[in-house]
């Protein structure tokens, strides 16, 4: 994810990185209000942890048996976790069967989160075309139950002016797509917050807040819930330690919520490095495990294990 990147370590240095409070009114409001829509919600909670992709080249011989291609690399990312956002249909939607291969790759419990087509996502920032969602939506449900949420990406050109095109866009959007939106204009936010009204317009689309943590842009780190179901995306700072402790703090954050009523959250770890996305995904499921565990929460994450560790713990 190269949106909010920033490379200079001095600069890196300089950002907050915590989390907006759970401490104000605005935000005790939303955890009531999750509560209260989590009681009429008999679905049990379920937490998934993935990546952006799968057929990173970088993890074959690492994650991955030595000569893993195609199909096969999808596979064993899928032993290893169990959520993964697909951008390529941001760029192109491919054929039905495409999906329906994708969908016979993966185990029962594992859920794809395709992202609609930047023509559709682009153009709520002037005007609607929403030519590719027909068969965004029919490959989207070739994914049957592995089907997860999808998630529409607005421009930062996109601001509180164009709702009324989102409105239009969300409302053409079958309801068997669960959507999440990810917001990237500053006007939809205060205070590190999406702005009260937004929330209420995502909820009465039923659709999910795209929170992404990401150097650039803290607003976007909003933890702002309208569903009882969000999508975390989780941007590496370049820094171990620092990512670290983001994650700790995150892990700390997602138990609160699954304690108040969340019922289903993705969050997917980008980095420019695909080997630290591996480390972050030990950090995350670590912190995370201690984090429900406290809760006394049922819930946890499938600890990260590479082929050498594998190997040796065999021995």
């Amino acid at each position: 994810m190269d949106f909010g990147r920033v490379e200079d370590p001095r600069q890196r240095d300089r950002i907050d990185w915590s989390l907006p409070s759970l401490e104000s009114a605005e935000e005790r409001a939303q955890l009531e209000r999750l509560a209260r829509a989590a009681a009429r919600d008999p679905r049990p909670p379920r937490l998934r942890v993935g990546m952006p992709v799968w057929g990173e080249a970088a993890w074959i011989g690492r994650l991955y048996p030595k000569g893993s291609k195609g199909t096969e690399t999808l596979r064993e990312y899928a032993r290893h976790f169990d959520t993964v956002e697909i951008n390529s249909t941001f760029y192109a939607v491919p054929p039905r069967a495409t999906f329906a291969r994708w969908r016979d790759a993966v185990p029962e419990h594992f859920r794809f989160c395709p992202k609609l087509p930047q023509s559709i996502s682009r153009s709520v920032a002037g005007a609607l075309d929403t030519r590719e969602l027909e068969a965004f939506v029919s490959g989207a449900l070739e994914l049957g139950d592995r089907l997860g949420q999808c998630f529409v990406q607005l421009p930062p050109a996109a601001s509180p002016a164009c709702l009324g095109e989102l409105d239009a866009l969300l409302s053409a959007i079958p309801r068997a797509l669960r959507i999440a939106v990810e917001l990237r204009h500053e006007g939809f936010f205060r205070e590190r917050r999406l702005r009260p009204e937004i929330v209420d317009f995502l909820a009465r689309h039923r659709a999910a807040a795209v929170i992404t943590d990401t150097a650039g842009f803290r607003e976007l780190a909003h933890a702002s819930l309208s569903s009882t179901r969000a999508l975390v995306r989780f941007a590496s700072s370049d820094d171990p330690a620092i990512d670290d402790r983001r994650l700790r703090d995150w892990a700390a954050r997602i138990a609160t919520w699954f304690a108040s009523g969340l019922r289903e959250l993705d969050v997917t770890l980008h980095a420019k490095d695909p080997l630290a996305q591996l480390t972050m995904a030990r950090s995350l499921s670590t912190h995370m495990n201690e984090a429900l565990a406290s809760r006394g929460l049922p819930l946890s994450v499938p600890v990260l294990e590479t082929i050498d560790e594998r190997q040796r713990a065999l021995f």
